[in-house]
């Protein structure tokens, strides 16, 4: 029996080596970073996803109640309260003051030893005499009897006229010495001063 030759038919080029038989049994190792990609690329989105979410609803959320003007320490409305009462303030102490120097102010008085005539009014003989006796009797000792028809301002009742507001008082006690009539202001029939035109209401 030659050496080329196996019982039973064996053949040395149907032979696999063991090494060979070992690195075909088993796969190759994969990358651990390979591997791990898929479960960065989940963390990275749902991060994502979580930022938007934040951005868009809580922080809005929690910035109102700052922009709010009902709930916001600078307000308009609460800095425009105390403004309000001090027009109010302002006005009540300037009333006071004004109503203060309407009562310190001495009033006017009459003067009755104003100089002034008596002029007749209504044509009535002997009306401006009896009038000038009783503003006589009244204390004004000044009057005296024009005896010149007037020529001034037609009226309809007696009527003291005066030519500056200092002289007001005294035409209107003249008046009230009279029992009847008014004082009026007329620089051109009070010729600068007083003049008291009588007038009888009988000869109407």
């Amino acid at each position: 029996m030659s050496n080329g030759t196996r019982q039973g038919g064996y053949d040395e080029r149907l032979v696999v080596p063991l090494e060979a038989s070992r690195r075909g049994a088993h796969r190759a190792r994969t990358n651990p970073l390979v591997a791990a990609l898929p479960l960065l690329v989940v963390v990275v989105v749902v991060a994502a996803v979580i930022g938007v979410a934040y951005a868009l609803f809580l922080k809005p959320s929690s910035d109102t109640s700052a922009s709010d003007p009902l709930t916001s320490p600078t307000a308009p409305g609460a800095t425009s309260a105390p403004s309000a009462t001090q027009p109010s303030a302002t006005a009540s102490k300037s009333a006071s003051a004004s109503s203060s120097s309407a009562t310190s102010a001495p009033a006017a008085t009459a003067d009755k030893t104003t100089t002034f005539s008596v002029a007749n009014g209504s044509g009535k003989k002997g009306l401006a005499g009896r009038v000038t006796a009783t503003l006589k009797g009244a204390g004004f000792s000044g009057v005296s009897v024009d005896t010149k028809a007037w020529s001034g301002t037609p009226v309809a009742e007696t009527t003291v006229f005066y030519a500056k507001d200092s002289q007001k008082a005294t035409a209107e006690a003249i008046a009230n010495a009279l029992g009847n009539g008014h004082a009026r202001k007329s620089a051109a029939d009070a010729n600068g001063g007083v003049v008291v035109v009588a007038f009888d209401e009988a000869t109407k």
